[in-house]
């Protein structure tokens, strides 16, 4: 595999032909969607259940949980929808979590544990939460011999990788 990679460059960065052989970890990409009860929350806010309360209490979740993990692991989260107005109670919100490990088997455990988190959120606020994951991808791991071939051709292309 080959991968771009910055090189700074007189204060800038500028990208080189890449590098070869990298070890990459596997990733398991995973999707939240939670379901509450919209209302009006200058009125009567007791008669909704707060999706973007999920949504908090799971990222904080997480958050707790990156203490328990092992160095080489690593957990990247993004809201991907959230409310759109301040005086509604939210009935939805979506968040995606990225979980890399150096093996598959710690990505999977590290993501059955994200998910928990994830739950967890639904559970404390009352709402219902749906949770997907994308495919994962496995650690790579480098063919040398064909990283040198490749490293040797760019080489010869003038490029140093």
């Amino acid at each position: 595999m080959a991968h771009p990679c910055p090189v700074p460059n007189n204060g800038s960065v500028e990208y080189s032909g890449g590098c070869a052989g990298l070890l990459i970890n596997s990733h398991i990409g995973v999707f939240a969607t939670y379901s509450g009860k919209s209302a009006y929350a200058g009125a009567e806010p007791w008669e909704g259940v707060n999706a973007l309360d999920a949504l908090v209490s799971a990222y904080n979740n997480v958050s707790m949980l990156r203490q328990q993990m092992r160095p080489d692991c690593c957990i990247y989260g993004a809201v991907i929808e959230a409310p759109k107005a301040a005086n509604i109670v939210p009935e939805s919100t979506k968040t995606f979590y990225s979980v890399r490990a150096p093996k598959l088997a710690a990505a999977k455990e590290l993501a059955e544990k994200v998910e928990a988190c994830l739950s967890a959120g639904a559970l404390a606020t009352g709402c219902s939460c749906s949770i997907k994951r994308e495919a994962a991808y496995e650690d790579l791991l480098p063919n040398l011999p064909l990283c040198e071939a490749y490293t040797s051709h760019m080489k010869a292309a003038g490029k140093d990788v």
